[in-house]
Protein backbone atom coordinates (compact mmCIF):
# COMPACT_ATOMS: atom_id res chain seq x y z
CA UNK A 1 0.00 0.00 0.00
CA UNK A 2 1.92 3.11 -0.95
CA UNK A 3 -0.60 5.67 0.01
CA UNK A 4 -2.39 4.41 3.74
CA UNK A 5 -4.08 7.74 3.95
CA UNK A 6 -5.30 8.05 0.20
CA UNK A 7 -8.89 8.47 -0.67
CA UNK A 8 -9.11 5.20 -2.45
CA UNK A 9 -7.93 4.02 1.31
CA UNK A 10 -10.29 5.12 2.91
CA UNK A 11 -13.14 3.59 0.57
CA UNK A 12 -11.67 0.00 0.56
CA UNK A 13 -12.00 -0.27 4.32
CA UNK A 14 -15.66 0.96 4.58
CA UNK A 15 -16.93 -1.26 1.58
CA UNK A 16 -14.63 -4.36 3.69
CA UNK A 17 -17.54 -4.73 6.00
CA UNK A 18 -19.76 -5.68 3.35
CA UNK A 19 -19.49 -8.97 0.72
CA UNK A 20 -20.52 -8.29 -2.84
CA UNK A 21 -19.40 -8.70 -6.56
CA UNK A 22 -17.13 -6.60 -8.70
CA UNK A 23 -18.32 -6.61 -12.65
CA UNK A 24 -17.46 -4.07 -15.01
CA UNK A 25 -19.97 -2.25 -16.88
CA UNK A 26 -19.41 0.52 -19.76
CA UNK A 27 -20.03 4.07 -19.00
CA UNK A 28 -22.69 4.15 -21.85
CA UNK A 29 -24.75 1.01 -20.54
CA UNK A 30 -24.62 2.29 -16.51
CA UNK A 31 -27.09 4.58 -16.90
CA UNK A 32 -29.07 3.50 -13.68
CA UNK A 33 -26.60 4.26 -11.24
CA UNK A 34 -25.08 7.21 -13.20
CA UNK A 35 -28.97 8.92 -12.77
CA UNK A 36 -29.32 7.99 -9.34
CA UNK A 37 -26.20 9.49 -8.01
CA UNK A 38 -27.60 12.67 -9.61
CA UNK A 39 -30.51 13.14 -7.50
CA UNK A 40 -30.17 15.22 -4.44
CA UNK A 41 -32.42 14.96 -1.57
CA UNK A 42 -32.85 15.72 1.88
CA UNK A 43 -33.28 13.54 5.12
CA UNK A 44 -36.48 14.55 4.81
CA UNK A 45 -37.51 13.56 1.22
CA UNK A 46 -35.29 10.45 1.90
CA UNK A 47 -37.94 9.30 5.10
CA UNK A 48 -40.96 9.94 3.11
CA UNK A 49 -40.04 7.53 0.59
CA UNK A 50 -39.71 5.14 3.25
CA UNK A 51 -35.91 4.46 2.36
CA UNK A 52 -33.34 4.21 5.07
CA UNK A 53 -29.88 5.32 4.84
CA UNK A 54 -27.06 3.27 5.08
CA UNK A 55 -24.88 4.16 7.96
CA UNK A 56 -20.91 2.82 7.77
CA UNK A 57 -18.42 2.43 9.89
CA UNK A 58 -16.29 5.70 9.10
CA UNK A 59 -20.09 7.45 8.81
CA UNK A 60 -20.70 6.58 12.81
CA UNK A 61 -17.08 7.60 13.64
CA UNK A 62 -17.44 10.69 12.03
CA UNK A 63 -19.96 11.49 13.93
CA UNK A 64 -18.99 10.50 17.48
CA UNK A 65 -15.85 12.33 16.58
CA UNK A 66 -18.04 15.61 16.17
CA UNK A 67 -20.16 15.01 18.95
CA UNK A 68 -17.20 14.87 20.84
CA UNK A 69 -15.82 17.93 19.71
CA UNK A 70 -19.05 19.75 20.77
CA UNK A 71 -18.61 18.44 24.25
CA UNK A 72 -15.02 19.84 24.59
CA UNK A 73 -14.55 23.52 26.20
CA UNK A 74 -12.49 25.04 23.62
CA UNK A 75 -10.54 27.26 26.08
CA UNK A 76 -7.70 27.90 23.75
CA UNK A 77 -9.63 30.50 21.55
CA UNK A 78 -11.28 31.99 25.01
CA UNK A 79 -10.83 36.01 23.93
CA UNK A 80 -8.73 38.40 26.14
CA UNK A 81 -10.80 41.17 27.53
CA UNK A 82 -11.89 43.87 25.15
CA UNK A 83 -10.41 47.33 25.61
CA UNK A 84 -10.41 50.25 22.88
CA UNK A 85 -7.76 52.06 24.35
CA UNK A 86 -4.58 50.77 27.14
CA UNK A 87 -1.20 51.59 27.39
CA UNK A 88 1.58 49.67 25.85
CA UNK A 89 3.89 47.42 28.16
CA UNK A 90 6.74 48.57 25.64
CA UNK A 91 6.90 50.74 22.93
CA UNK A 92 7.83 48.14 20.99
CA UNK A 93 3.83 47.61 20.45
CA UNK A 94 3.62 50.67 19.08
CA UNK A 95 6.82 51.08 16.48
CA UNK A 96 4.68 49.19 13.46
CA UNK A 97 1.90 51.21 13.45
CA UNK A 98 0.42 54.74 12.45
CA UNK A 99 0.48 57.05 14.90
CA UNK A 100 -2.17 60.22 15.87
CA UNK A 101 -1.07 63.73 16.97
CA UNK A 102 -3.24 66.41 18.43
CA UNK A 103 -2.08 69.69 17.54
CA UNK A 104 -4.04 72.10 19.89
CA UNK A 105 -3.28 76.24 18.76
CA UNK A 106 -5.98 79.14 19.61
CA UNK A 107 -8.86 77.70 20.30
CA UNK A 108 -8.74 74.97 17.03
CA UNK A 109 -7.84 71.21 17.20
CA UNK A 110 -5.66 69.40 14.33
CA UNK A 111 -6.07 65.86 14.20
CA UNK A 112 -3.29 64.16 12.26
CA UNK A 113 -2.84 60.79 11.14
CA UNK A 114 0.37 60.03 10.78
CA UNK A 115 2.34 56.94 8.86
CA UNK A 116 4.43 54.65 11.38
CA UNK A 117 7.65 56.86 10.81
CA UNK A 118 5.77 59.93 11.04
CA UNK A 119 7.13 61.03 7.88
CA UNK A 120 3.51 61.48 5.65
CA UNK A 121 0.05 62.62 6.83
CA UNK A 122 -2.63 59.78 6.13
CA UNK A 123 -6.19 62.03 6.95
CA UNK A 124 -6.26 65.33 8.37
CA UNK A 125 -9.15 67.19 9.75
CA UNK A 126 -9.77 70.37 12.08
CA UNK A 127 -12.01 70.90 14.87
CA UNK A 128 -13.07 74.10 16.88
CA UNK A 129 -13.46 75.06 20.64
CA UNK A 130 -14.29 77.38 23.05
CA UNK A 131 -13.82 78.85 26.81
CA UNK A 132 -11.21 75.72 26.81
CA UNK A 133 -13.98 73.21 27.00
CA UNK A 134 -13.34 70.20 24.26
CA UNK A 135 -16.40 68.69 22.94
CA UNK A 136 -14.66 64.58 23.43
CA UNK A 137 -17.31 63.26 21.81
CA UNK A 138 -17.23 64.74 18.98
CA UNK A 139 -13.76 64.87 18.35
CA UNK A 140 -13.55 60.78 18.89
CA UNK A 141 -16.87 60.46 16.53
CA UNK A 142 -13.99 62.53 14.27
CA UNK A 143 -11.23 60.52 14.71
CA UNK A 144 -12.94 57.12 14.23
CA UNK A 145 -14.63 58.48 10.39
CA UNK A 146 -10.97 59.67 9.67
CA UNK A 147 -9.65 56.14 10.54
CA UNK A 148 -11.94 54.60 8.56
CA UNK A 149 -11.54 56.32 5.28
CA UNK A 150 -7.80 55.33 6.12
CA UNK A 151 -8.62 51.74 6.06
CA UNK A 152 -6.99 51.63 9.80
CA UNK A 153 -7.25 49.14 12.95
CA UNK A 154 -5.43 50.42 15.59
CA UNK A 155 -3.53 53.61 16.00
CA UNK A 156 -0.50 54.46 18.11
CA UNK A 157 -0.90 58.05 20.70
CA UNK A 158 2.19 59.94 22.27
CA UNK A 159 1.68 59.71 26.50
CA UNK A 160 2.37 63.01 26.29
CA UNK A 161 0.32 64.72 23.79
CA UNK A 162 -1.49 68.07 23.91
CA UNK A 163 -5.02 66.85 24.21
CA UNK A 164 -3.87 65.43 27.98
CA UNK A 165 -3.27 68.67 28.99
CA UNK A 166 -6.72 69.90 28.68
CA UNK A 167 -8.51 66.63 29.55
CA UNK A 168 -7.25 64.01 31.91
CA UNK A 169 -6.11 60.75 31.06
CA UNK A 170 -8.41 58.17 32.64
CA UNK A 171 -11.24 60.50 31.45
CA UNK A 172 -10.21 60.27 27.90
CA UNK A 173 -9.58 56.28 28.27
CA UNK A 174 -13.00 56.10 29.68
CA UNK A 175 -14.49 58.05 26.29
CA UNK A 176 -12.64 55.98 24.11
CA UNK A 177 -13.75 52.98 25.57
CA UNK A 178 -17.52 53.93 24.82
CA UNK A 179 -17.56 55.48 21.93
CA UNK A 180 -14.34 54.03 19.53
CA UNK A 181 -15.87 51.08 18.28
CA UNK A 182 -13.86 49.99 14.97
CA UNK A 183 -10.36 51.34 15.85
CA UNK A 184 -7.67 50.72 18.77
CA UNK A 185 -5.31 53.33 20.57
CA UNK A 186 -2.34 52.51 22.11
CA UNK A 187 -0.86 54.77 24.22
CA UNK A 188 3.17 54.53 24.45
CA UNK A 189 5.79 56.82 26.18
CA UNK A 190 8.11 58.54 23.33
CA UNK A 191 11.83 57.47 23.15
CA UNK A 192 14.04 59.86 24.08
CA UNK A 193 16.22 61.16 21.06
CA UNK A 194 20.93 60.87 22.12
CA UNK A 195 22.88 63.15 20.34
CA UNK A 196 25.63 63.30 22.18
CA UNK A 197 28.07 60.22 21.01
CA UNK A 198 29.49 60.05 24.67
CA UNK A 199 25.99 59.42 26.23
CA UNK A 200 25.53 56.79 23.44
CA UNK A 201 28.54 55.37 24.60
CA UNK A 202 27.45 55.18 28.17
CA UNK A 203 23.87 53.85 27.56
CA UNK A 204 25.29 50.83 25.67
CA UNK A 205 28.10 49.60 28.16
CA UNK A 206 25.74 49.98 30.79
CA UNK A 207 23.24 47.85 28.91
CA UNK A 208 26.29 45.73 27.57
CA UNK A 209 28.63 45.04 29.92
CA UNK A 210 26.76 45.44 33.45
CA UNK A 211 26.05 42.15 35.07
CA UNK A 212 21.97 43.07 34.53
CA UNK A 213 23.43 43.96 30.62
CA UNK A 214 24.77 40.37 30.80
CA UNK A 215 26.92 40.81 27.51
CA UNK A 216 23.65 40.36 25.05
CA UNK A 217 23.66 40.04 21.44
CA UNK A 218 23.23 42.61 19.06
CA UNK A 219 19.73 42.13 18.16
CA UNK A 220 18.43 41.80 22.33
CA UNK A 221 20.86 44.77 23.36
CA UNK A 222 18.99 47.22 19.86
CA UNK A 223 15.30 46.23 21.47
CA UNK A 224 16.43 46.73 24.59
CA UNK A 225 17.61 50.06 23.28
CA UNK A 226 15.14 50.84 20.64
CA UNK A 227 12.36 50.89 23.44
CA UNK A 228 13.76 54.00 25.29
CA UNK A 229 16.48 55.85 23.11
CA UNK A 230 16.94 56.66 19.55
CA UNK A 231 20.01 57.76 17.73
CA UNK A 232 21.02 57.51 13.80
CA UNK A 233 22.86 54.26 12.81
CA UNK A 234 21.51 52.84 16.00
CA UNK A 235 22.02 49.48 15.10
CA UNK A 236 25.08 49.81 13.05
CA UNK A 237 26.86 51.81 16.28
CA UNK A 238 25.71 48.73 18.78
CA UNK A 239 26.97 45.88 16.32
CA UNK A 240 30.39 47.89 15.78
CA UNK A 241 30.50 48.08 19.55
CA UNK A 242 29.67 44.26 20.33
CA UNK A 243 32.06 43.19 17.86
CA UNK A 244 35.22 45.16 19.55
CA UNK A 245 34.16 43.32 22.74
CA UNK A 246 36.89 41.25 24.45
CA UNK A 247 34.18 39.65 27.23
CA UNK A 248 32.37 38.73 24.02
CA UNK A 249 34.66 37.44 21.51
CA UNK A 250 36.12 35.34 24.50
CA UNK A 251 33.47 33.62 26.01
CA UNK A 252 30.69 33.23 23.66
CA UNK A 253 30.04 30.04 20.59
CA UNK A 254 30.75 31.96 17.63
CA UNK A 255 30.31 31.11 13.90
CA UNK A 256 32.86 28.13 13.01
CA UNK A 257 35.60 28.71 10.51
CA UNK A 258 35.33 26.19 8.29
CA UNK A 259 38.27 25.87 5.35
CA UNK A 260 37.25 24.48 2.05
CA UNK A 261 38.98 20.75 2.08
CA UNK A 262 42.50 20.71 0.39
CA UNK A 263 43.01 18.27 -1.87
CA UNK A 264 46.18 15.81 -0.59
CA UNK A 265 48.03 13.80 -2.76
CA UNK A 266 47.47 10.34 -3.48
CA UNK A 267 50.29 7.56 -3.87
CA UNK A 268 50.89 5.75 -6.83
CA UNK A 269 52.31 3.01 -5.01
CA UNK A 270 51.24 0.57 -1.83
CA UNK A 271 53.04 1.33 1.31
CA UNK A 272 54.75 4.21 -0.16
CA UNK A 273 52.76 6.86 2.43
CA UNK A 274 51.76 5.64 5.56
CA UNK A 275 49.71 6.67 8.68
CA UNK A 276 50.32 5.59 12.23
CA UNK A 277 48.34 6.50 15.30
CA UNK A 278 47.92 5.06 18.84
CA UNK A 279 44.47 3.90 19.86
CA UNK A 280 44.03 4.00 23.98
CA UNK A 281 44.18 3.24 26.90
CA UNK A 282 41.75 -0.41 26.70
CA UNK A 283 41.93 -2.49 30.32
CA UNK A 284 45.23 -4.22 30.66
CA UNK A 285 45.26 -7.01 29.37
CA UNK A 286 45.94 -10.70 30.31
CA UNK A 287 49.27 -9.97 28.03
CA UNK A 288 49.77 -6.65 29.86
CA UNK A 289 48.74 -4.65 26.50
CA UNK A 290 46.91 -1.29 27.13
CA UNK A 291 47.52 0.08 23.71
CA UNK A 292 47.23 -0.50 20.09
CA UNK A 293 49.72 0.64 17.08
CA UNK A 294 47.48 1.47 13.99
CA UNK A 295 49.17 1.64 10.68
CA UNK A 296 47.75 2.19 7.24
CA UNK A 297 48.62 2.65 3.75
CA UNK A 298 47.16 5.69 1.96
CA UNK A 299 46.61 4.21 -1.06
CA UNK A 300 45.36 0.60 -0.50
CA UNK A 301 43.84 1.45 2.58
CA UNK A 302 45.48 -1.61 3.98
CA UNK A 303 45.22 -1.91 8.11
CA UNK A 304 47.96 -3.42 10.75
CA UNK A 305 47.15 -3.21 14.60
CA UNK A 306 49.68 -4.30 16.47
CA UNK A 307 49.05 -4.38 20.47
CA UNK A 308 51.54 -2.70 22.81
CA UNK A 309 51.82 -2.35 26.78
CA UNK A 310 52.59 1.35 26.46
CA UNK A 311 53.41 4.59 24.94
CA UNK A 312 57.15 4.87 24.87
CA UNK A 313 58.88 5.78 21.77
CA UNK A 314 61.04 2.76 22.24
CA UNK A 315 58.36 0.28 22.48
CA UNK A 316 56.58 2.73 19.28
CA UNK A 317 59.87 2.12 17.32
CA UNK A 318 60.02 -1.21 17.54
CA UNK A 319 56.49 -1.86 16.49
CA UNK A 320 56.80 0.27 13.68
CA UNK A 321 60.35 -1.71 12.31
CA UNK A 322 58.82 -5.41 13.23
CA UNK A 323 55.28 -5.12 11.80
CA UNK A 324 55.23 -2.93 8.98
CA UNK A 325 58.84 -1.68 7.44
CA UNK A 326 60.60 -4.98 7.87
CA UNK A 327 57.80 -6.88 6.03
CA UNK A 328 56.58 -3.89 3.65
CA UNK A 329 59.15 -2.12 2.94
CA UNK A 330 60.37 1.54 4.11
CA UNK A 331 57.82 4.04 2.92
CA UNK A 332 58.57 7.71 1.68
CA UNK A 333 56.27 9.69 3.95
CA UNK A 334 54.99 8.55 7.75
CA UNK A 335 52.01 10.77 8.70
CA UNK A 336 51.01 11.25 12.48
CA UNK A 337 49.76 13.75 15.07
CA UNK A 338 51.90 15.53 17.27
CA UNK A 339 51.96 13.03 19.93
CA UNK A 340 54.69 13.22 22.04
CA UNK A 341 55.40 9.19 21.12
CA UNK A 342 56.03 10.57 17.39
CA UNK A 343 57.78 13.18 17.89
CA UNK A 344 60.95 12.19 19.77
CA UNK A 345 64.71 11.62 19.20
CA UNK A 346 64.44 7.79 18.56
CA UNK A 347 61.35 7.79 15.64
CA UNK A 348 63.35 10.52 14.40
CA UNK A 349 66.75 8.45 14.38
CA UNK A 350 65.05 5.94 13.08
CA UNK A 351 63.76 7.77 10.05
CA UNK A 352 66.65 9.87 9.56
CA UNK A 353 68.53 6.75 9.30
CA UNK A 354 65.92 4.71 6.63
CA UNK A 355 65.25 8.32 4.41
CA UNK A 356 61.66 8.50 5.61
CA UNK A 357 60.20 11.96 5.90
CA UNK A 358 57.65 12.91 8.87
CA UNK A 359 54.82 14.41 8.48
CA UNK A 360 52.86 16.26 11.36
CA UNK A 361 49.60 17.62 11.70
CA UNK A 362 48.94 20.79 13.74
CA UNK A 363 47.06 20.83 16.97
CA UNK A 364 43.86 19.47 17.42
CA UNK A 365 43.08 19.16 13.92
CA UNK A 366 42.96 15.06 13.50
CA UNK A 367 41.51 15.31 9.52
CA UNK A 368 45.19 15.24 8.68
CA UNK A 369 45.21 11.57 9.17
CA UNK A 370 41.75 11.15 9.14
CA UNK A 371 40.67 7.63 7.50
CA UNK A 372 43.01 5.93 10.23
CA UNK A 373 41.04 8.20 12.81
CA UNK A 374 38.07 6.72 11.48
CA UNK A 375 39.21 2.93 11.31
CA UNK A 376 39.34 3.43 14.89
CA UNK A 377 35.76 3.73 15.25
CA UNK A 378 35.29 0.49 13.34
CA UNK A 379 37.83 -1.02 15.44
CA UNK A 380 36.09 -0.32 18.57
CA UNK A 381 32.62 -1.10 17.17
CA UNK A 382 34.42 -4.69 15.96
CA UNK A 383 36.00 -5.26 19.80
CA UNK A 384 32.71 -4.60 21.26
CA UNK A 385 31.44 -7.61 19.44
CA UNK A 386 34.08 -10.14 20.62
CA UNK A 387 35.86 -9.46 24.13
CA UNK A 388 34.66 -11.19 26.96
CA UNK A 389 32.85 -9.46 30.30
CA UNK A 390 36.45 -8.44 32.09
CA UNK A 391 37.48 -6.85 28.51
CA UNK A 392 41.21 -8.42 28.85
CA UNK A 393 41.19 -10.32 26.25
CA UNK A 394 40.98 -7.41 23.38
CA UNK A 395 44.43 -7.65 22.02
CA UNK A 396 43.64 -11.08 20.82
CA UNK A 397 41.16 -9.91 18.54
CA UNK A 398 43.20 -7.67 16.85
CA UNK A 399 44.86 -10.04 14.13
CA UNK A 400 40.78 -11.16 13.53
CA UNK A 401 40.18 -7.34 12.74
CA UNK A 402 42.93 -6.57 10.55
CA UNK A 403 42.35 -9.79 8.31
CA UNK A 404 37.97 -8.57 8.34
CA UNK A 405 38.93 -5.10 7.13
CA UNK A 406 41.71 -6.11 4.63
CA UNK A 407 39.26 -8.46 2.99
CA UNK A 408 36.48 -6.25 2.36
CA UNK A 409 35.44 -4.09 -0.77
CA UNK A 410 36.92 -0.67 0.67
CA UNK A 411 33.88 2.13 0.34
CA UNK A 412 35.81 4.27 -1.89
CA UNK A 413 38.18 2.41 -4.48
CA UNK A 414 36.10 -0.65 -4.30
CA UNK A 415 39.31 -2.98 -3.74
CA UNK A 416 39.70 -5.30 -1.10
CA UNK A 417 43.43 -3.79 0.68
CA UNK A 418 44.67 -7.35 0.41
CA UNK A 419 44.09 -7.80 -3.44
CA UNK A 420 46.23 -4.13 -3.81
CA UNK A 421 48.75 -5.78 -1.95
CA UNK A 422 49.21 -8.98 -2.80
CA UNK A 423 47.75 -8.69 -6.58
CA UNK A 424 44.99 -11.80 -5.39
CA UNK A 425 41.94 -11.97 -3.35
CA UNK A 426 42.40 -13.78 0.10
CA UNK A 427 41.52 -17.26 0.41
CA UNK A 428 38.21 -17.62 3.02
CA UNK A 429 37.36 -20.53 5.08
CA UNK A 430 34.17 -21.10 3.01
CA UNK A 431 36.40 -21.84 -0.16
CA UNK A 432 37.58 -25.04 1.12
CA UNK A 433 34.27 -25.78 2.06
CA UNK A 434 32.71 -25.44 -1.04
CA UNK A 435 35.91 -27.92 -2.87
CA UNK A 436 37.15 -24.95 -4.83
CA UNK A 437 40.06 -26.38 -6.31
CA UNK A 438 43.86 -24.25 -6.62
CA UNK A 439 45.40 -25.07 -9.75
CA UNK A 440 49.18 -25.22 -9.71
CA UNK A 441 51.62 -22.21 -11.33
CA UNK A 442 53.23 -24.04 -14.27
CA UNK A 443 54.76 -21.15 -16.22
CA UNK A 444 56.13 -19.24 -13.21
CA UNK A 445 57.39 -16.02 -15.81
CA UNK A 446 53.59 -15.59 -16.97
CA UNK A 447 52.52 -15.67 -13.73
CA UNK A 448 54.90 -13.29 -12.79
CA UNK A 449 54.21 -10.78 -15.80
CA UNK A 450 50.68 -11.21 -15.15
CA UNK A 451 51.39 -10.80 -11.39
CA UNK A 452 52.86 -7.57 -12.48
CA UNK A 453 50.42 -6.55 -14.82
CA UNK A 454 47.64 -6.83 -12.28
CA UNK A 455 49.06 -4.81 -9.39
CA UNK A 456 49.62 -1.98 -11.33
CA UNK A 457 46.31 -1.90 -13.50
CA UNK A 458 44.48 -2.24 -9.95
CA UNK A 459 46.66 0.48 -8.15
CA UNK A 460 46.40 2.93 -10.68
CA UNK A 461 42.28 2.29 -10.52
CA UNK A 462 42.32 2.74 -6.69
CA UNK A 463 44.64 5.61 -7.02
CA UNK A 464 41.87 7.18 -9.69
CA UNK A 465 39.05 6.23 -7.26
CA UNK A 466 40.57 8.06 -4.67
CA UNK A 467 41.19 11.07 -6.47
CA UNK A 468 37.47 10.99 -7.73
CA UNK A 469 36.64 10.72 -4.43
CA UNK A 470 38.29 13.57 -2.98
CA UNK A 471 37.14 16.06 -5.68
CA UNK A 472 33.37 14.65 -4.53
CA UNK A 473 33.91 15.63 -1.10
CA UNK A 474 35.44 18.89 -1.66
CA UNK A 475 32.82 19.82 -3.76
CA UNK A 476 30.38 18.75 -1.19
CA UNK A 477 31.98 20.25 1.31
CA UNK A 478 32.29 23.62 -0.34
CA UNK A 479 28.87 24.63 0.23
CA UNK A 480 29.33 24.58 4.19
CA UNK A 481 32.57 26.30 3.96
CA UNK A 482 33.09 29.21 6.35
CA UNK A 483 36.59 30.46 5.03
CA UNK A 484 38.81 32.18 7.26
CA UNK A 485 38.69 36.19 5.60
CA UNK A 486 41.97 38.19 6.95
CA UNK A 487 42.76 41.60 5.82
CA UNK A 488 45.43 44.04 7.16
CA UNK A 489 46.89 44.25 10.54
CA UNK A 490 43.67 41.40 11.48
CA UNK A 491 43.58 40.11 14.96
CA UNK A 492 42.85 36.91 15.85
CA UNK A 493 41.39 34.87 18.68
CA UNK A 494 42.64 30.89 18.96
CA UNK A 495 39.58 28.14 20.02
CA UNK A 496 40.73 26.93 23.10
CA UNK A 497 40.37 22.80 22.64
CA UNK A 498 41.18 21.29 26.25
CA UNK A 499 38.89 23.62 28.99
CA UNK A 500 36.99 23.18 31.31
CA UNK A 501 33.18 24.01 31.06
CA UNK A 502 33.27 27.66 32.08
CA UNK A 503 36.66 28.84 31.37
CA UNK A 504 36.94 30.90 28.10
CA UNK A 505 35.89 29.35 24.50
CA UNK A 506 38.68 31.71 22.88
CA UNK A 507 42.16 32.79 24.09
CA UNK A 508 43.87 35.66 22.72
CA UNK A 509 44.35 37.99 20.40
CA UNK A 510 46.92 36.77 18.35
CA UNK A 511 48.70 38.73 16.13
CA UNK A 512 49.39 37.27 12.13
CA UNK A 513 53.11 36.74 11.70
CA UNK A 514 52.73 34.03 7.87
CA UNK A 515 50.68 32.18 6.13
CA UNK A 516 51.07 28.33 5.36
CA UNK A 517 47.57 27.40 4.11
CA UNK A 518 45.06 25.72 5.37
CA UNK A 519 48.01 26.56 8.12
CA UNK A 520 49.21 29.91 10.17
CA UNK A 521 51.37 31.10 11.97
CA UNK A 522 50.30 33.55 15.22
CA UNK A 523 51.96 35.17 17.87
CA UNK A 524 50.39 35.79 20.79
CA UNK A 525 50.54 39.58 21.81
CA UNK A 526 50.38 39.11 25.58
CA UNK A 527 52.76 36.39 26.31
CA UNK A 528 54.35 36.38 23.15
CA UNK A 529 54.31 32.83 22.18
CA UNK A 530 54.89 31.75 18.64
CA UNK A 531 52.25 28.21 17.72
CA UNK A 532 51.41 27.20 14.13
CA UNK A 533 47.60 26.04 14.13
CA UNK A 534 45.00 25.28 11.57
CA UNK A 535 42.62 28.04 10.19
CA UNK A 536 39.76 26.07 11.55
CA UNK A 537 40.72 26.98 15.17
CA UNK A 538 41.08 30.97 14.74
CA UNK A 539 38.23 33.59 14.14
CA UNK A 540 39.09 37.43 13.19
CA UNK A 541 38.69 40.10 16.20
Amino acid sequence: MKDPSSKLTHMRLDLEEFCFDIEYVKGKNNVGPDALSRIILNSEELQSLSILPVQTRSVTNKLNNQRNETTIPDSHNKETDHLNIYESVNNLDAFNIPKIIFDIRHNKINLQIFTKNLKRVIAHAALFYTNGQIELTNCLQVMNEMSQKAHIKTLAMKRDDKIFTLIPLEVFKKACNEILKDIKIIIYVPVQVVKDNNMIQKLISENHDSPTGGHVGTNRLLKRLRSKYYWPNMKNTITTYIKNCFKCIQNKHTFKTNEIFMKTTTPTKCFDAISIDTIGPFTRSLKGNRYALTIQCDLSKFIIVTPIPDKQAKTLAKALVENCLLIFGCPSVIKSDLGTEYKNEIVDNVCHLLEIKQKFSTSYHPQTIGSLERNHRCLNEYLRHFINEQHDDWDSWLMFYSFSYNTTPHSEHLFTPFELIFGKQANLPTQFINNVTIEPINNYESYLAELKFKLQTVCQRANQLLDKSKLKRIQSQQQKANPLKICNNNKVWLRKENRRKLDPVYSGPYEILSEEHPNIIIKNLLSEEILKVHKNRLIVA
